[in-house]
C-alpha cells in the first residue's frame, strides 16, 4: 500500500508543477485483494496519433517544405517532452 500511496502522493506533485502529467480524480486501495484503483481523466490521442493528425494538417497547408510535420509543431512536441522528463527525473522516477 505505501508504494500506492508514493505513486499518489508524487503523481499529484508533478500534477501541480507540470500540466502534462494527466489528472487524477480518485482513487482507492483494496486491501484484502491487494489492489489500487485510479480515476483519471482519458487521454484524447496518444502521441502518434498526435503526429500522424499534425502530418495531415500540414500536408493540407500551403507550406512548401517537405517536413513530416512543421519545424514548430516538432519543437512543442520536444519541449513537452522534455518538460516531462525534467518533472520525473526531479521526482527520482528516472535517474
Amino acid at each position: 500500500m505505501s508504494s500506492f500511496e508514493n505513486e499518489i502522493k508524487m503523481t499529484s506533485r508533478m500534477r501541480d508543477e507540470i500540466n502534462s502529467v494527466v489528472t487524477m480524480y480518485t482513487y482507492d486501495f483494496n486491501q484484502q485483494k491487494r489492489m489500487g484503483f485510479i480515476v483519471m481523466e482519458l487521454g484524447n490521442e496518444s502521441l502518434k496519433d498526435r503526429v500522424e493528425s499534425l502530418h495531415q494538417m500540414h500536408l493540407r497547408s500551403a507550406s512548401n517544405d517537405y517536413d513530416y510535420i512543421s519545424a514548430q509543431e516538432r519543437k512543442n512536441i520536444w519541449i513537452q517532452l522534455f518538460n516531462i522528463v525534467s518533472a520525473l527525473h526531479r521526482h527520482n522516477v528516472v535517474s
